[in-house]
């Protein structure tokens, strides 16, 4: 196997990946051959290169016809942006006012690769960057948006992309539900021939034979589920692994970085698509400290990375109001969700749970591509499925009505929403065709995703929410994280639905917000 692996990426121009093992890195890492914790060889895993067949952005191509890009490339550019944070991103460790000198180093403050090397993580938080989407569903978070279809799950059943990625890294447990294991799925589409005879592997029987990874530690940095860090008994480690695991999926994450300028870039945006990553990781300095508690440290930013952070939240709040809200883009995933709901079942089950013969069906769409989960959809769906099926294919949207802020307590689940709407308008509750938020009925704020601004500080160790000329966009972005939850998209197939949808909602929801 080659020491490195080279992509031409119209982003970054040219993204070389290689197996690190500096004389820096074996000061604190020696017990580890470069084999043993190598990240290249999941190069050529089936869950990797899977996701060259899931576009980034769900259904965004349909209206921003170049958004064609996939997850693997989002993957490459992720672990790309990992590499440049080892030496880009430092790290000042501070205990009780004075200065830790830490063994091997003159100061407190060492670039990121070093404080990992010191912990034996390095290869654990470039793999997180690598494989943290290979659980994902087709059609990015179209599937985790369909709430109907997740109702139909009992809690211990229900999974999102992160436990997905998971339990594919962990590989079939004893006791396992047979309608979970990955491995039957393939060799049945398969058939007579295994993965090894293409000479391809699975991501868990790497991890197997890689014995200097820590597959917990390396889980935890995607999901941040506690469960994973349970088995670290050093105190210190435990509470510095949410550092990492901020850097994988929180704050000012790697994965993000890439995901919003690769979005901003292929979709035509392209304020989002010329953010200054580089600038931003170079200004970016984690101020750590213990004071007792689980979240004693800082994101701290020099003046040119507060400015490129800006950017970096334009880009974001702008590609959701014009692609991921795009009406066409939401349209096509209330389509997708009748149609998946009318395959699996759902509807028929009028609030009960799926059997197991549903539960392995539902389960095996989501390791389908894109095009694969279409294809079974018009060839094995019956015909109300395959006509909508068809509307995708040939970019013939659902009508959009209108879109309502919906009182959970009243209506605690779509269910209900839809059949009091289909009352008032005489119509059956599956032509009530809605796209909700993910959080609806959760009452739940995403202040802990990607960016918690409590975190970020001027480089002299100001909050940036009690600095004037920051105030008012850290406020602003604070106002956009606490937006209603409980948004929900309606749609309808032709203006004679949509008319009765919009009556049916205009007497059911008078007093809700638009």
């Amino acid at each position: 196997m080659s020491d490195k692996a080279q992509f031409y990426d119209p982003i970054y121009k040219l993204i070389v990946l290689n197996d690190i093992k500096t004389t820096e890195m074996q000061v604190f890492d020696s017990q580890f051959s470069s084999s043993s914790k190598s990240i290249l060889q999941f190069l050529n895993t089936f869950e990797l290169n899977r996701l060259s067949f899931l576009r980034q952005s769900g259904f965004v191509f349909l209206a921003y016809p170049s958004s064609t890009h996939t997850r693997f490339s989002h993957s490459i550019g992720s672990c790309s942006v990992g590499f440049k944070a080892l030496k880009a991103i430092r790290i000042q460790q501070e205990e009780d006012g004075s200065k830790e000198i830490v063994e091997g180093y003159k100061s407190t403050i060492m670039d990121l690769s070093a404080w990992l090397g010191q912990r034996g993580w390095t290869e654990e938080f470039l793999l997180a960057l690598l494989l943290h989407d290979i659980g994902h569903f087709p059609f990015s978070h179209t599937l985790e948006s369909n709430l109907e279809f997740w109702e139909c799950f009992n809690d211990e059943e229900k999974v999102n992309h992160e436990d997905l990625t998971c339990l594919l890294i962990q590989g079939p447990n004893k006791g396992d539900k047979e309608f979970k294991d990955f491995r039957k799925f393939i060799q049945t589409r398969l058939e007579k021939n295994k993965i090894s005879d293409f000479g391809c592997q699975f991501v868990s029987d790497l991890m197997q034979k890689s014995q200097g990874i820590d597959k917990n530690i390396l889980c935890y940095f995607i999901s941040g589920n506690d469960e994973y860090r349970k088995h670290l008994s050093d105190h210190r480690k435990y509470k510095e692994s949410k550092i990492v695991h901020q850097l994988v999926s929180g704050l000012l994450d790697l994965d993000r970085m890439d995901h919003y300028r690769r979005d901003a870039f292929f979709s035509g945006i392209h304020s989002g698509g010329y953010i200054n990553i580089e600038g931003l990781l170079e200004g970016m300095l984690i101020y750590y400290y213990d004071n007792g508690k689980e979240d004693d440290f800082e994101i701290r930013l020099s003046p040119q990375a507060i400015s490129h952070a800006k950017e970096l939240l334009s880009a974001k709040e702008e590609l959701t109001s014009s692609c991921f809200k795009d009406k066409q883009n939401l349209a096509y995933d209330a389509m997708l969700h009748k149609a998946i709901n009318i395959y699996t079942g759902v509807y028929k089950l009028n609030g009960d749970k799926f059997s197991l013969t549903q539960l392995e069906k539902a389960f095996l769409l989501f390791f389908l591509s894109d095009d694969e989960l279409l294809n079974e959809l018009m060839s094995s769906g019956p015909t109300e499925v395959k006509k909508i099926t068809f509307r995708i294919q040939n970019r013939l949207p659902y009508l959009y009505v209108q879109k309502k802020d919906i009182n959970t307590k009243r209506y605690p689940n779509l269910r209900k929403l839809k059949k009091a709407i289909a009352t008032q308008c005489g119509l059956q509750q599956h032509d009530i065709v809605i796209r909700p938020s993910k959080t609806y009925g959760l009452n739940k704020k995403p202040t802990e995703e990607w960016l918690n601004l409590d975190f970020l500080y001027d480089e002299n160790g100001v909050n940036l929410r009690n600095r004037e000329e920051h105030s008012s966009f850290v406020k602003h972005y604070k106002d956009v994280q606490e937006l209603s939850p409980n948004i929900v998209w309606f749609f309808a197939k032709d203006k004679v639905h949509k008319d009765k949808i919009a009556e049916g909602i205009r007497k059911e929801l008078p007093d809700s917000t638009e």
